[in-house]
């Protein structure tokens, strides 16, 4: 009976020691899983921010490309505005010219 009760008491034991093991085992499975879903989500925002530098150097390339585009619409406007205006003051002078020469022909 002796022999009975010291292995009854060691199938105790050995159920603690099972459960107690089992636990631990959980707990450190939760902490990889945890530290794991963590690894994952931090790549995968350095992945989201990679692609939204990407896509922000892209449309600031594009506005500036169409801001360029139209400060040298406004340029050309303007110069073409100038010309005008020193083409029609020569043309009046010629014109004065040709008009005195006539006179005094």
């Amino acid at each position: 009976m002796n022999v009975v009760h010291q292995l009854e008491i060691t199938a105790l034991m050995l159920q603690e020691i099972t459960a107690l093991m089992l636990q631990k085992t959980e707990l450190m499975l939760q902490e990889i899983t945890a530290l794991m879903l963590q690894k994952i989500i931090a790549l995968m925002l350095q992945e989201i921010t990679a692609l939204l530098l990407q896509e922000t150097e892209l449309m600031l390339q594009e506005i500036t490309a169409l801001m360029l585009q139209e400060r040298i619409a406004l340029m050309l406007q303007e110069i073409t505005a100038l010309l005008l205006q020193e083409t029609e003051l020569m043309l009046q002078e010629i014109t004065a010219l040709m008009l005195q020469e006539t006179e005094l022909m």
